[in-house]
């Protein structure tokens, strides 16, 4: 993980498929989750344009498993990463320079990827 620790807090839009029984909330069916203002708007967050991705990433349709998705929100914690988490690092150091080039070099191609484990298989670094 290179030092790095990502805890998955909320599980409440997730779906589980376990024994060919899929448990999922039908997101369409709250439209407020597609209105939410964006990152570009005043007082808006990216989690929003997230989810009208995937709406149109997956037709809408929320049963099935659409792996786009988790690109979508790799590219949503990398977002986070590069705009709102606080380094104790001075952001003059070459190390934090050096991992900011590198998250923002992965968010220019992740978008190119069909699912996350294309993109680990093709740009992830093997840690031994």
């Amino acid at each position: 993980t290179g030092g790095v620790t990502t805890t998955i807090i909320d599980f409440s839009l997730s779906r589980l498929s376990m024994d060919k029984v899929t448990i999922f909330n039908n997101l369409s069916e709250d439209p407020t989750l597609f209105t939410a203002r964006g990152k570009d708007q005043p007082g808006g967050d990216y989690q929003f344009d997230i989810y009208r991705k995937m709406k149109d990433t997956n037709s809408n349709n929320w049963e099935p498993f659409q792996p786009k998705t988790n690109i979508l929100w790799l590219d949503y914690m990398l977002d986070k990463m590069t705009t709102e988490v606080y380094y104790s690092a001075k952001k003059t150091t070459k190390p934090h320079k050096s991992g900011m080039g590198k998250i923002r070099s992965i968010r220019s191609t992740l978008g190119s990827f069909a699912c996350a484990a294309d993109w680990v298989r093709r740009e992830g670094d093997r840690v031994d």
